[in-house]
């Protein structure tokens, strides 16, 4: 029960609230009588209301544009929404039909450019801001800080170059620079050029989407928009498997005696000489004997750990070396980095002893501690891949060797050895594919024994290793499991 007092209340909030929704209401009424002053599009689809749209306009926005969107019904969204992005009014420069929204993704303008600063030159800071938003865009993609920083490298070049704006880009900019780039003594190389074709153009395509809201905002500052300025005929196409240089082929079983001779020989040069860098050396000559025997490439090998070392159920006689575990292999389109197995091949097990020898009697001399990596620098550290460069740059001129030659040549002889050892072309793609992995290669009884007569780095012929590894084929003395 309420008292009289507490119902007086009651009635006079409820008075106060009736009293402050007819103000409200009498409010909007008159904002009503009040003609718009801002752009108004009014576009009608042509089998709905058509012209009536327009026509309707002036009493609320007299200042309304518009017209009829042809062939379109009553969802103009979904029936034409290229139309709704592409279409403009070419008297005033400004985008009309549907109001565009940019969405607030990593790179958009809204999210870069504060909305309340002028800048006093605006041209660089723009193309900053640019620059700013297509990092963010591509960190959003979980992409490689290397692969960021390479890519707005190149577009910072082709900038200078051009001596322009993105704004101000055009297709024949682009020929000029990669003619440029092409013309000179040490021109570049197939793959490299189609690569930077493809980071340039991907940097237009993001400047002049209009998700992303810059060139809305470039037309507005410099009355110009950016366009895609890479285009078919201008660009290159991806039509070869291999674009590798013909300068770089895989080595010879005589040239990689050659290098395996020369590498061992800087250590006993060393160890004569008396030199501190004598478990380097071994160090280094051990690391390229296990590249080729595996197939691994620079940072592959940079990233090896003593667990990776893995023992093969079916190939005992190996120990603890029978697989090598890669962890760091070659990551795709943002992927974190791949893995696969490697198996021992019995022609290259004459590595088994070597890495051994590494692993239990030399590795120790560099103090690594509870350091996990396969190879150790003299701090303690992990070898890095500049060191490997040198390093095989070091060996290869000491075997006297052609220059153009470097580290990733031992996986093309891997692979090349493979397949002259009588490997058909489906295992070593199974041992090498970074999604598919070879887990077992199962000998007959009795045949598998002997396949690496003679000892030594590389069997004395390739005819003292019988047929197999055929899958399916008759007379086949192994089979491959997958």
């Amino acid at each position: 029960m309420c008292t009289g007092l507490e119902a007086g209340s009651r009635c006079r909030n409820r008075a106060s609230n009736d009293n402050s929704a007819v103000a409200e209401s009498s409010v909007r009424r008159s904002w009503a009588k009040v003609p718009l002053g801002i752009p108004v599009a009014a576009w009608g689809s042509e089998v709905c209301l058509g012209e009536l749209t327009l026509a309707s306009a002036p009493p609320v926005a007299p200042h309304a544009t518009g017209g009829v969107i042809e062939r379109c019904g009553h969802w103009a969204e979904e029936e034409h929404t290229d139309w709704q992005v592409q279409r403009h009014d070419v008297a005033s420069g400004a985008t009309v039909g549907v109001a565009e929204q940019t969405a607030d993704v990593p790179g958009t303008f809204r999210l870069i450019v504060p909305g309340n600063v002028r800048a006093l030159d605006p041209g660089p800071t723009m193309f900053d801001a640019m620059l700013r938003g297509w990092e963010q865009q591509r960190r959003s993609r979980l992409l490689a800080k290397k692969t960021i920083s390479d890519r707005l490298s190149l577009v910072r070049r082709f900038a200078l170059f051009t001596a322009t704006y993105p704004w101000e880009w055009t297709p024949e900019d682009v020929e000029a620079y990669f003619s440029h780039q092409l013309s000179g003594a040490s021109p570049l190389a197939h793959s490299t050029v189609r690569g930077q074709q493809g980071d340039l153009q991907m940097f237009c395509a993001f400047v002049s989407d209009r998700r992303y809201g810059w060139a809305a905002a470039c037309d507005e500052v410099f009355g110009q928009a950016p366009v895609q300025v890479c285009h078919d005929w201008n660009t290159t196409d991806h039509v070869a498997e291999y674009e590798g240089r013909p300068g770089r082929p895989a080595l010879t079983y005589d040239e990689l005696q050659t290098l395996f001779d020369a590498a061992d020989d800087l250590v006993e040069l060393k160890r004569k000489r008396r030199r501190k860098e004598v478990l380097a050396a071994w160090r280094d000559t051990v690391m390229i004997k296990q590249v080729y025997a595996y197939g691994t490439r620079r940072r592959e090998t940079s990233m090896l750990d003593l667990p990776d070392l893995r023992h093969n159920p079916r190939a005992k006689q190996y120990r603890r070396f029978g697989a090598l575990e890669v962890r760091f292999g070659k990551a795709a389109r943002g992927s974190p980095p791949k893995r696969r197995t490697v198996l021992t091949v019995p022609e290259v097990d004459w590595i088994v002893p070597v890495l051994e020898e590494w692993v239990d009697e030399v590795r120790g001399g560099f103090s690594p501690g509870a350091h996990p990596a396969l190879w150790v620098t003299e701090r303690r550290g992990r070898l890095g891949l500049r060191r490997l460069d040198e390093v095989f740059a070091a060996i290869r001129d000491h075997a006297g060797l052609p220059d153009e030659l470097e580290l990733h040549c031992l996986r093309h002889t891997y692979i090349t050895h493979l397949i002259e050892f009588g490997y058909p072309e489906r295992f070593v793609q199974l041992l090498l594919s970074l999604q598919q992995r070879v887990h077992d290669v199962q000998h007959e009884p009795g045949t598998g024994g002997d396949l690496c007569g003679g000892g030594g780095y590389l069997p004395p012929s390739t005819r003292q290793s019988p047929g197999r590894f055929g899958a399916g084929a008759t007379g086949a003395d192994a089979r491959l499991v997958a």
